[in-house]
């Protein structure tokens, strides 16, 4: 297979740097081009199993269907009762995988189901995979399995995998930041999450308000084609060519003693007792309680490109959205968690409120936020957003509404902001993986779907409106004098809230560096 190049880009002086530092040595990479790999598709949805009959299509063969999971126990939970009912395939896609509880958790769960005989598929991107090598390895030895990962360096970490980067920058630069769940071809997860505790309520410094949808119906088709196209893409390689393969006569005592681990590591926590009690039936039971509460819309699933070399294939879903907001009449209601518009953004924005309409935006502030880099840059764009006629909103890390996000168990003592959602106007939702952000307008592969649904869209409106509250958000508006002030519950500053001498002092130095088109 030939070899892919991406097309040039414009120069990176990190890569400059850390080539110096290698003192012009050539690292060992991996050529994704170059291995082999045998295609697959996903298989056919099986009407007649049971999630067949849960989520059977309505009648209007033109609708999906859908479904916020607004809170992470509900993101969690709706994951493991599709695992455990799997009866053909499962098909997941992710930016990050953590071997933390929740992480383990519903990685057994794949491999129960494995066990019974589906095919799983399990795609994670190359750059931050994470966790034991030895253990993955030997959990993709089970003949039911298979991992694949996307765009990979062939060190996992320390200096090897930074002077890997810098000699190969151009390709490991682009990441794949999908997120998608889909079992039996019936059934679906899209949105934002990540796996690991904090995405599910159960963080340890922060706990993620996220949002996902779940989905059944036409779309199932779209979303599934989207996996294919990543599955079997020319920068995706099998697992089992970043590490050596078990001898044939060693495969079932290693598959089993990475089961055993891999069972250690959620056992050790208690908060996952009641989930791991649960039986087929009673997560069926909680499907079918999730498929009722499910609304009509039609759906168009956007995604960027699979291969990386395409010409625009990393631009393709934030093109989208900025045309999605052109489209659609009525308020903009837009929640991300990284937000660092450029030009053209600020154009979409002016030319909405123009039009008379309103455009608001939530983000996080500096307590809430785990990128410095990126709050740095957003920082210094907010009087841009404000004159734009945006009207910003940023969630603070002691929002009230963390007693509706965190799950039961968690130690986290904020919140944090990971959802990327927007509605437009009455009828137009856009849920998906996609910050508004250099890195996911432009150098992110990422995946959303588009739905035209007057219920849903007052649903997930309402959601989203409950981090705008003020117990929830401070609301970021221009000064008489020309500055910026941060208001809530009645408490009104003139400088950023939680941000002493030495924290702007860092931001402005961040801000020195050249890497806007890093974050």
């Amino acid at each position: 297979m030939p070899c892919h190049h991406l097309p040039p880009s414009k120069p990176r002086w990190l890569a400059g740097f850390l080539l110096s530092a290698a003192l012009a040595g050539c690292v060992a990479t991996i050529h994704p081009g170059d291995i082999p790999r045998v295609p697959s598709a996903a298989l056919r949805p099986v009407e007649g199993s049971s999630l067949g009959r849960i989520f059977a299509a309505p009648i209007d063969g033109r609708d999906s269907l859908f479904a916020p999971l607004d809170r992470g126990d509900a993101g969690f939970d709706v994951r493991l009762a599709l695992a455990t009912a799997a009866e053909s395939s499962i098909d997941a896609q992710s930016y990050l995988w953590h071997e933390d509880g929740c992480g383990s958790l519903l990685l057994d769960r794949l491999m129960d189901a494995a066990d019974r005989g589906v095919r799983v598929r399990l795609l994670i991107d190359g750059f931050r995979l994470e966790g034991n090598q030895d253990l993955d390895g030997a959990l993709d030895l089970h003949p039911n399995v298979e991992i694949r990962v996307f765009n990979p360096a062939l060190h996992r970490g320390g200096i090897w995998k930074a002077l890997e980067l810098a000699e190969n920058l151009e390709r490991l630069d682009h990441r794949m930041h999908n997120k998608l769940f889909v079992v039996d071809g019936v059934a679906g997860i899209h949105g934002g999450r990540n796996v690991g505790d904090e995405y599910f309520g159960l963080g340890e410094e922060a706990d993620l308000r996220d949002f996902d949808l779940l989905a059944a119906g036409p779309v199932l088709e779209g979303l599934s084609n989207s996996f294919d196209e990543f599955w079997n893409g020319p920068f995706t390689v099998p697992l089992g060519a970043l590490a050596a393969k078990a001898a044939a006569g060693s495969r079932d005592p290693m598959h089993a003693s990475a089961r055993s681990t891999l069972r250690g590591l959620h056992a050790q926590d208690q908060r996952l007792e009641a989930r791991r009690a649960y039986t087929k039936d009673d997560w069926l039971g909680a499907l079918q309680r999730a498929r009722d509460q499910m609304l009509p819309g039609r759906a168009q699933v956007l995604h960027d490109a699979a291969d990386l070399a395409a010409e625009g294939a990393t631009t393709i879903l934030g093109r989208a959205f900025e045309n999605a907001m052109d489209s659609n009449n009525g308020d903009v209601l837009i929640v991300t968690a990284y937000l660092v518009p450029d030009e053209t953004l600020l154009q979409h924005v002016r030319a909405h409120v123009a039009s008379g309409e309103r455009v608001r935006i939530l983000t996080n502030s500096f307590v809430s936020t785990n990128q410095p880099l990126v709050h740095a840059y957003y920082a210094a764009a907010r009087p841009a957003l404000l004159a734009a006629g945006a009207e910003l909103y940023e969630l603070r890390g002691d929002a009230w509404s963390h007693v509706h996000h965190r799950s039961p168990g968690s130690r986290a003592r904020k919140l944090g902001l990971h959802a990327k959602s927007a509605v437009f106007g009455d009828s137009h939702v856009l849920v998906g993986s996609l910050n508004l952000d250099p890195r996911s307008m432009e150098l992110n592969t990422e995946l959303g779907v588009l739905i035209e649904s007057a219920e849903l869209a007052k649903v997930v409106r309402t959601s989203l409106e409950r981090e705008l509250e003020s117990r929830n958000a401070w609301r970021v508006q221009r000064s008489e004098d020309g500055g910026l002030r941060w208001t809530t519950q009645g408490l009104e500053l003139n400088e950023e809230p939680n941000v002493g001498a030495g924290e702007h002092a860092r931001e402005w130095f961040l801000r020195l560096l050249p890497l806007k088109g890093e974050v």
